[in-house]
């Protein structure tokens, strides 16, 4: 648990930290988020983790289905390469995060730590970020483009990532 942790928190610190370097980072980042490489990176590992899922399903979960349920979402994840190309690397990292915080919850279940509580809140925000660009991700696009409009926000939100981030890296300590 202390790893996913730190992992979290430092994924909180890396994005404040783009967000404070953000005039370099935008333009490549958003020709890198509609490139194919961006595709398959990002989209094929969300599916290799929701297949690995799948795969180990147990039989009160669906689990005697589960080789159907494999070729059926085998063959939906292939026809997404080819027929949903447009900001499937936004679908794909919000999958990833969707993914990563069903592991996070996970761990801290059942754990009453007090630090759990801030870092269970802080998941939850990020699932409904990932539920949001899952659904709607040319919104990620235009975050993109807006945020360097906005200079006097861009400073104040990369500072409170960074701090929200540290805080939750010191919070895992106790």
């Amino acid at each position: 648990m202390f790893i996913l942790k730190i992992l979290f928190s430092l994924l909180i610190i890396g994005l404040g930290i783009v967000i404070l370097k953000h005039a370099t980072i935008t333009q490549s980042f958003i020709r890198f988020l509609r490139s194919n490489t961006a595709n398959i990176l990002l989209f094929g590992s969300a599916s290799l983790w929701f297949l690995y899922h799948i795969y180990h399903l147990h039989p009160a979960n669906f689990g005697e289905y589960r080789t159907h349920l494999l070729i059926l979402f085998s063959i939906i994840i292939v026809c997404a390469f080819f027929y949903v190309k447009d900001f499937l690397s936004v679908r794909g990292l919000a999958v990833l995060l969707l993914l990563f915080m069903n592991t996070l919850l996970q761990a801290t279940y059942m754990h009453f730590f007090l630090s759990n509580l801030f870092l269970n809140a802080l998941a939850y925000i990020t699932i409904l970020l990932a539920l949001t660009l899952g659904t709607i991700p040319y919104i990620f696009r235009d975050f993109l483009l807006w945020l360097p409009t906005k200079p006097k926000l861009t400073k104040p939100l990369s500072y409170l990532s960074i701090f929200i981030g540290a805080l939750l890296a010191l919070s895992s300590f106790f």
